[in-house]
């Protein structure tokens, strides 16, 4: 936890943000992690939400997540608080592999919450419910403004993350100007890898981050508010990322 808090320090100073959202109640800007892995055989899915008590965070409906065998995607809900949920859906259509299954896992970084199902053709929707003990219902409302930044390792030489590659290490830190949250410096075995899409609930003033891919690895970064891409950086070493809301 000390390396951690260290770490955290370093960053949010590069970024002018105010603390590491472990202060005081550490469920409070807590962080979620939800990793979908197909094993067995391709596997296609959609994210349908991603919902806390304070607001649901959503991805365009018509987007589909296409994993080979082995391969690994990561969304991520900061600066949020419990309970927590998550839905995934298995699209078969147009799916050039669906061979296999898609185990789903969420896990509370700061707290004990955790759940592992499983996504196939004969279980095509899971949801997953973390911390249903906490006395405010999960939100409907969707978030705003709608925050995210979405995270791959591309080819080199590509304007995309299209062809990308799958299962690369990062770390970094997303936050505003209050408090931010460690990606990948976690006390849970969920390391983030590539691809992932990193959703910031409610954010004030200001969003930032920072990025950096593991052994110098390429990895591009895009910053988007209300589906509108407003920052992106691409680099072997830090990525920064910053908009004034």
């Amino acid at each position: 936890m000390m390396a951690t808090r260290f770490a955290c320090l370093a960053l949010a100073a590069a970024l002018g943000v105010v603390g590491c959202g472990d202060d005081g109640d550490p469920l409070i800007n807590a962080q979620v992690l939800y990793r979908l892995e197909a094993q067995g055989g391709g596997a296609c899915f959609r994210m349908d939400h991603i919902a806390s008590s304070g607001a649901r965070h959503e991805l365009d409906p018509t987007r589909v997540f296409t994993l080979t065998e082995g391969e690994r995607a990561l969304f991520v809900l900061a600066n949020a608080q419990p309970p927590f949920a998550g839905r995934f859906d298995w699209v078969d259509a147009g799916c050039a592999d669906s061979s296999g299954r898609l185990e789903v896992r969420g896990v509370e970084v700061q707290g004990p919450a955790s759940e592992t199902r499983f996504l196939d053709a004969s279980a095509p929707s899971v949801t997953i419910q973390l911390r249903r003990d906490a006395s405010a219902p999960i939100s409907t409302l969707l978030d705003s403004p709608r925050v995210r930044v979405e995270v791959c390792s591309p080819l080199e030489g590509a304007d995309d993350c299209v062809g990308g590659f799958s299962g690369r290490l990062f770390t970094g830190t997303i936050g505003d100007a209050f408090v931010s949250h460690i990606i990948g410096l976690s006390e849970t075995d969920d390391a983030s890898t590539t691809p992932s899409v990193v959703f910031v609930e409610r954010p004030r003033d200001r969003v930032s981050g920072i990025f950096r891919g593991a052994f110098g690895q390429l990895l591009r970064a895009e910053l988007y508010v209300d589906d509108q891409l407003e920052d992106l950086g691409i680099s072997f070493g830090d990525v920064i990322l910053t908009d004034d809301l």
